[in-house]
C-alpha cells in the first residue's frame, strides 16, 4: 500500500520512540546494531494520510547492520480500535528505514500504540 509522506526533519516522539525500542529490543540479527543507530534517529518524512508510518535517517558513523529489509519481527494490536500493524524496514545498507504504523482497515491511526499493547510476532528467516 503506498502512501503519500510529508518531508520532514524532526526527532523520534516518545510513543514512536517506545515503539521502536520495543522492537529492537527483541531477539533477532542485528538488533543490537539497529538499537545503537536508534540513539541518532531523525525523522525524515511522515505519513500524511493519517497513518502513523514515518522514514528514519541515522548517523552512519553508527554500526550497520547485517541485515537488510524487513526484519523478522513485528508487532499488532487488536482491540475495539481495530487491527494495526507495525513493521520495521532496514536499508540495503544496513541502517534504520522505516517504521511502518498502520490500521488493517485503512483507516487513520488515531492512537499511536503503546509497546504494552503489542503482540510480537517472528516471521521465519531464510536461516529458519
Amino acid at each position: 500500500m503506498s502512501h503519500e509522506t510529508r518531508l520532514i526533519d524532526r526527532p523520534l516522539r516518545v510513543e514512536e520512540a517506545a515503539v521502536l525500542r520495543f522492537l529492537l529490543t527483541q531477539d533477532f540479527p542485528g538488533h543490537q546494531q539497529l538499537l545503537v543507530q536508534m540513539s541518532t534517529a531523525r525523522v525524515t518524512s511522515e505519513c500524511a494520510d493519517g497513518c502513523g508510518t514515518i522514514d528514519l535517517e541515522v548517523d552512519r558513523a553508527c554500526a550497520a547492520a547485517k541485515e537488510a529489509g524487513l526484519v523478522p519481527i513485528e508487532a499488532s494490536r487488536h482491540d475495539s480500535r481495530g487491527p494495526l500493524d507495525v513493521l520495521l524496514h532496514v536499508g540495503e545498507d544496513g541502517y534504520l528505514g522505516t517504521l511502518e504504523v498502520l490500521n488493517l482497515d485503512s483507516s487513520p491511526v488515531r492512537d499511536y500504540p503503546k509497546p504494552e499493547e503489542l503482540t510480537v510476532f517472528v516471521r521465519p528467516t531464510e536461516r529458519d
